[in-house]
């Protein structure tokens, strides 16, 4: 009788495993982040303008943004649902991040954003800002799973 239970346990453990792999699926569902993480300028007086850029790339939404993707495998396991999430996520970040920006379209933005400080500093047309070329450094990491993804710029020429 001992010995028939046995059996029975081990038959029954290696149905349950078979069943489990045969018509295993797996989904996932991630969030991402965009960070920006530094600004690097070609003329290093500009840094008096960080706080500025940085809250027109914000408002811009080019950074610090989050957003969302889903996804579903015929492997077992999430990991490899989370693998085409990521791989989406690569796509729809690129597709939304430009690579050059205008540095006259960004000077305009920021005179148009902060004209009061500008004016007490006797600017008063955004051609007349002394800013240089620079490079935004950005970041896209999985939110969820807490992993950077991607390191990319922006350059602003």
């Amino acid at each position: 009788m001992k010995k028939f239970i046995t059996i029975l346990s081990v038959v029954a453990s290696i149905a349950i495993c078979i069943s489990s792999c045969s018509d295993s699926k797996s989904e996932a569902n991630c969030t991402y982040y965009v960070s920006g993480d530094s600004i690097t300028h070609t003329n290093s007086l500009d840094v008096k303008y960080d706080s500025i850029i940085g809250l027109y790339f914000v408002a811009s939404q080019y950074v610090a943004y989050t957003y969302q993707e889903s996804a579903r495998s015929n492997e077992g396991m999430v990991s490899y649902a989370v693998e085409q999430c990521d791989l989406q996520a690569v796509q729809t970040f690129m597709a939304k991040s430009p690579k050059t920006l205008a540095l006259n379209t960004v000077k305009n933005e920021l005179y148009s954003q902060n004209q009061q400080y500008f004016n007490s500093n006797g600017i008063t047309v955004a051609d007349s800002i002394d800013l240089h070329p620079f490079t935004v450094n950005v970041s896209l990491w999985n939110y969820t799973y807490q992993g950077k993804l991607l390191d990319a710029k922006i350059e602003v020429q």
